[in-house]
């Protein structure tokens, strides 16, 4: 399967290196202002400045979208339109619920697959929660919380993650991640609402408090990125009818009614250096050979699914118009 990246950043890599360990592919193409002709030589692969440059001269079977958040849309639609060429897009997709909805729409007239890289769907974290909530093993959920805190990426090139209009800032970048976990375990909540806070130092706020109603239980969020140097954490609660689960890192511990605590998950996973913020893990690995087992399956139906992906868009919008007087 032939592979071109589109953007060799921090993302970029994490992509470049996980490709190399699935069997069967090979990324033949980047676009990067930054990849040497050297580099590239040595590594086996073309460079070419722009994505333009790449359609005309490539026959690629992926193309995967590494760049920042505000050039998705253009980019996923510009290699669409190309035809016969499958889309990887890193989260988000986009920015705005209806663009979404077009770029599904387009990937579906060309007979072609687009996946969003909702990565927390393939941790193993997230897959024993589902199997747990789809299973009824403790009864139903009663409440949960999720929580993913960071420093603030300065790993990202020319700080553009720190511009609204580029990155969708905390909600769109960071917690986006719980949101889409949260949508494909719930579905879509009756209402949501945020509050932030934060340093004066930055033009946004640092930590932000969200709140998703649903019929039965309620379901609270806080995602922040901390001026300090605060080292990367994701956890969640869930509270179900005969147990409360405790995840952190690779670990679940499971409280049941007059049972002593246990381990319902610790994992040995192989765990690979990502070059940011998020410890060793093989997520990216398991969700890139997902997708290419899709392709080479020609599967119609996948994961994450468009209604979702929109769905989350949606919320984050709706949400985005309570925080941003606070933005401003």
């Amino acid at each position: 399967m032939r592979v071109g990246i589109v953007g060799c950043g921090t993302m970029g890599k994490v992509y470049y290196q996980c490709f190399s360990r699935i069997p069967g592919c090979c990324v033949t193409a980047v676009v990067s202002g930054s990849v040497s002709p050297e580099t590239a030589k040595r590594q086996g692969f073309r460079v070419f400045r722009t994505l333009e440059e790449l359609l005309r001269s490539q026959d690629l079977d992926v193309i995967c979208i590494c760049t920042p958040t505000d050039l998705h849309a253009l980019q996923v639609s510009q290699v669409l339109r190309r035809g016969g060429i499958h889309v990887i897009c890193e989260k988000p997709l986009c920015l705005h619920a209806q663009q979404a909805q077009a770029l599904y729409q387009l990937a579906q007239m060309q007979g072609v697959t687009l996946f969003a890289a909702h990565v927390m769907r393939f941790s193993e974290t997230g897959e024993w929660l589902r199997e747990a909530v789809q299973s009824n093993r403790f009864g139903p959920v009663r409440e949960a919380f999720f929580s993913r805190l960071s420093e603030r990426p300065h790993w990202c090139a020319e700080n553009w993650a720190y511009d609204p209009a580029r990155s969708g800032l905390v909600p769109f970048d960071l917690h986006i991640h719980d949101l889409d976990l949260i949508v494909s375990l719930f579905g879509p909540p009756i209402s949501a609402d945020c509050r932030g806070s934060g340093s004066r130092s930055v033009p946004y706020d640092e930590h932000l408090f969200f709140t998703y109603e649903y019929p039965a239980f309620r379901v609270t969020a806080e995602a922040a990125w901390y001026v300090g140097s605060v080292p990367f954490s994701a956890t969640f609660r869930v509270c179900f009818e005969r147990a409360v689960v405790f995840q952190k890192g690779n670990q679940i511990t499971v409280y049941e009614h007059n049972k002593p605590p246990y381990a319902a998950l610790q994992s040995d996973e192989t765990a690979y250096p990502t070059g940011f913020s998020v410890p060793a893990t093989d997520m990216y690995d398991r969700e890139l050979q997902y997708f290419v087992q899709c392709i080479r399956d020609a599967r119609k139906q996948v994961i994450p699914e468009p209604e979702q992906v929109v769905s989350v868009l949606a919320i984050l919008e709706q949400l985005e118009k309570k925080i941003r007087p606070q933005i401003d």
